[in-house]
């Protein structure tokens, strides 16, 4: 039996026949249905959950137009939920995101016991309204960072002022005239190139 393959087109080689003798593998040629996809998801966030430390870290990543919204336990870094947008998150998206999941925490009575963020303004409404007393604390990688950026600016604008007040050199040919003694020179007396 030959195992037929077609040629390959383009530049990049793209598959377009399968090389085995046998019928084409229905594993994963297909797109998991919703059904099957928040079964994946439940059976993810239940273990993810069981050692859940109570401790959350909550960010954003922002790839082109999209924003992707993140929950992670602060102890054992697992991501615990996220949200894709298509537009830059309002106080209003994060809301619906911070509720969606304390209600997955209250349907397996868990308790916050910490929120970290980056310091964005997004935060603090939907984490009152939502977490209420939980206490909240600004990462200090994020901390370091705005005070490095801080710190690199002002050092640019001072850099800018002392370089405005340095008097300019005088620019063209060498003026001519008598040339000043030199203090290891003294004139009248030949300099020896020896060293001793």
């Amino acid at each position: 039996m030959a195992c037929l393959t077609a040629p390959l087109p383009g530049t990049y080689g793209v598959t377009t026949a399968s090389l085995s003798p046998l019928q084409r593998s229905r594993t994963g040629s297909r797109r998991r249905g919703k059904k099957g996809q928040r079964r994946v998801e439940q059976e993810y966030l239940d273990e993810a959950l069981a050692r859940f430390s109570g401790y959350i870290a909550i960010d954003e990543l922002y790839d082109g137009p999209f924003c992707v919204l993140s929950i992670v336990d602060n102890r054992t870094y697992r991501r615990l939920a996220y949200r894709v947008l298509d537009h830059s998150p309002k106080v209003t998206d994060i809301n619906r995101f911070l509720k969606a999941f304390k209600k997955q925490l209250d349907a397996r009575n868990l308790k916050m016991a910490g929120i970290t963020t980056d310091g964005s303004a997004l935060y603090p409404k939907p984490l009152a309204l939502v977490f209420g007393g939980v206490p909240h604390q600004i990462c200090c990688f994020h901390v370091i960072k705005e005070l490095t950026l801080s710190i690199l600016h002002a050092l640019a604008r001072v850099r800018k002022e002392m370089k405005a007040k340095v008097p300019p050199l005088p620019r063209g040919p060498a003026q001519e005239g008598p040339t000043p003694p030199s203090p290891t020179h003294p004139v009248g007396k030949p300099t020896d190139q020896r060293t001793v």
